[in-house]
């Protein structure tokens, strides 16, 4: 779309590309620059969409004459319906008749008062045999399983297999911090944290064996991440990280959570086969459990989160959020001063798995 017209504006009505909707193109040259940037990578503020190639550059469309749904509003379908999925799996399995009835679970998470196991309440340390099922905990953990197992192959798949956050957005902090909604997959897991984190925060308050400050706060504060992400639409790349990748250790976490519940012993004789396979199916969760954890959130999360800080920094510094995500100032704020807080937990958590690692190794 290129023309000699002086005016750097040009007005079109193009009804069969823009569905009957007022259209202004702009040449991007270095002294006309919709996004304020001067560059040939710029980012288009919201609402401003590539519509050609002219002499001078880039050329960018504004779409006017009709508001252009948020991501959240987009979304907000997706995650009721997870929300709905999350809870209907989770009552059909611990009141149906799916789970074996036969299984039983360690007496340390048997309640003293109920036989039948489904109290939810810890037990003193004196209980010394298994005389519940904790179908209850049970589907809770596998629901946890399903939720973590699609944020963290998400994740891993976007990040290192299809790598599209470095490929499809620009390599400069506006195109980490500030292409959000263009990118899909970080929606998706955005989506997948409101519902996650929403849903387990609920859930674990029913639960003795979850219901602590530092799992509800964690729980909280990691929703609150995901619900302003699609409001805001920023950090995509980082999105699909944190809230992805970071997770892949969880589902190994989850696994080991299973058998700490119902271990081997309770599951199958000792001298059987399939005791032997369960117990290998353990350890095996637990070493991954603890080489992801230290990949991921460890060595990685502190990679992540000084870019992380150093794009935000140079974002907010150039005064970039007033042209392209007005308002959002307090949550880049927030997320740096999450990185910082929630890195500083996962080292104390780290402490905690080494000593737990050397206690089974003595």
């Amino acid at each position: 779309m290129h023309t000699d017209r002086p005016s750097h504006i040009l007005y079109l009505h193009h009804k069969l590309k823009t569905k009957g909707h007022e259209i202004m193109c702009n040449p991007l040259t270095n002294d006309a620059d919709p996004t304020g940037d001067n560059s040939t990578t710029a980012i288009p503020p919201k609402r401003w969409r590539r519509c050609g190639l002219g002499s001078g550059g880039g050329w960018y469309v504004h779409v006017g004459g009709g508001e252009e749904k948020s991501t959240l509003a987009r979304s907000t379908p997706r995650i009721l319906f997870g929300y709905l999925l999350n809870t209907a799996l989770y009552l059909v399995l611990s009141r149906g008749p799916f789970l074996p009835s036969g299984m039983m679970a360690s007496s340390r998470y048997c309640p003293n008062d109920d036989a039948t196991g489904d109290g939810g309440v810890l037990p003193s340390s004196s209980s010394s045999s298994s005389s519940c099922t904790r179908h209850d905990l049970l589907a809770f953990q596998i629901v946890s399983l399903i939720n973590l197992s699609y944020l963290g192959l998400n994740g891993v798949h976007a990040f290192f297999v299809t790598r599209r956050p470095s490929r499809a957005l620009p390599r400069t902090p506006r195109g980490r911090i500030l292409q959000g909604g263009s990118l899909n997959e970080a929606d998706i897991i955005n989506c997948a944290i409101v519902v996650f984190q929403g849903w387990d925060f609920f859930m674990s308050c029913m639960f003795v064996e979850h219901r602590t400050v530092v799992m509800l706060g964690h729980h909280f504060l990691a929703f609150l991440c995901g619900y302003f992400c699609l409001v805001y639409e920023v950090v995509p790349y980082y999105a699909v990280y944190f809230g992805g990748v970071c997770e892949f250790s969880s589902i190994f976490l989850c696994i080991s959570d299973f058998f700490q519940v119902h271990p081997p012993s309770s599951l199958a004789h000792p001298s059987t086969l399939l005791f032997s396979i369960l117990t290998i199916i353990e350890t095996f969760a637990q070493a991954t459990f603890v080489l992801t954890f230290v990949a991921f959130r460890i060595i990685g999360w502190m990679y992540m989160s000084a870019n992380f800080i150093s794009d935000t920094y140079h974002v907010i510094g150039n005064g970039l959020l007033r042209t392209y995500r007005p308002g959002s100032g307090w949550f880049l704020w927030y997320m740096m001063a999450m990185s910082v807080l929630l890195g500083a937990l996962q080292v104390y958590w780290l402490k905690t798995i080494l000593d737990k690692v050397s206690e089974i190794l003595e």
